[in-house]
């Protein structure tokens, strides 16, 4: 089966160049179309020139970038399937969680990162200055996802169907840039180092993600009483972005405007095949 790591559609602060972690910042325009081709192209047959993917599981952050990204791959595989002989309960729905947020960046949340000036010691020890999240708390919910969500969801993926009928069931997790480089940390850590792999293109890379780009996981059984120790990791891609091919932003401004949720719904712009 695969293990997506999502990161979110482009946001109104990514393109004002704003620190936005615990921020419920809104998709552009641009970063909807993004997420419409993401969740197409996930969700479209080999045969058609898509990743031919059948989600079991789809994990978003709470915060509605990521979530809307989540969403967008469950509007396309519930608009390609009819809502019918779906693989699993979850598969009808976009779980958000708490764990799954960015880094919260304190008192720095809503500022530019392009400034050149800088918080004078008198504000950073100031009464009312909030530290940025620590990476232990980061690794902290990381480590709940996982075991409370992600292991769970792959047990139940391979107890319930035989390794054959699972080689395009899928995972999804839309989060964000800064928490999934903690959360592929934390994931590649519970298999046994002799069990982890890459392709070619991923050898010693080191993991980043655009908007709307992925790490593509894919996680073979073992000795599943073991849990993920017992299964085999190959990484596949990194930062993947096949569907963004031939997009280009809308002129105006309009494709880094906030895009309007009174305008036609992610599902509209699919048509069965």
């Amino acid at each position: 089966m695969k293990l997506l790591l999502i990161r979110h559609g482009e946001t109104v602060d990514n393109v004002a160049h704003k620190y936005a972690g615990v921020t419920d910042s809104h998709l552009t325009n641009h970063g909807v179309l993004q997420a419409l081709r993401l969740g197409e192209h996930l969700t479209t047959p080999k045969s058609a020139g898509g990743a031919g993917l059948i989600f079991t599981h789809i994990f978003s952050s709470d915060l509605q970038r990521a979530r809307k990204t989540g969403q967008a791959i469950l509007d396309a595989q519930l608009v390609r399937t009819g809502g019918v002989n779906l693989p699993s309960p979850s598969a009808a729905t976009v779980t958000q969680l708490f764990e799954l947020r960015e880094v919260d960046f304190g008192s720095r949340e809503g500022t530019s990162y392009r400034s050149s000036r800088r918080p004078t010691p008198q504000i950073i020890r100031g009464p009312d200055y909030q530290s940025r999240e620590s990476n232990e708390s980061m690794a902290a919910r990381a480590d709940r996802f996982i075991d409370d969500y992600l292991v769970p969801a792959v047990m139940e993926v391979y107890f319930n169907n035989s390794a054959v009928n699972t080689k395009n069931h899928a995972i999804a997790v839309a989060s964000h840039g800064i928490f999934l480089g903690t959360l592929w940390m934390r994931i590649i850590t519970r298999f046994h180092r002799s069990n982890i792999s890459a392709s070619a293109e991923c050898s010693g890379r080191k993991p980043h993600w655009s908007n709307t780009g992925y790490i593509l996981l894919d996680i073979l059984p073992g000795d599943m009483e073991e849990g993920l120790k017992g299964c085999m990791c190959l990484v596949e891609g990194m930062n993947i972005k096949t569907h963004l091919q031939g997009l280009e932003r809308a002129g105006g401004g309009v494709g880094s405007a906030k895009a309007d949720d009174r305008q036609r719904q992610i599902s509209d712009f699919f048509t069965p095949q």
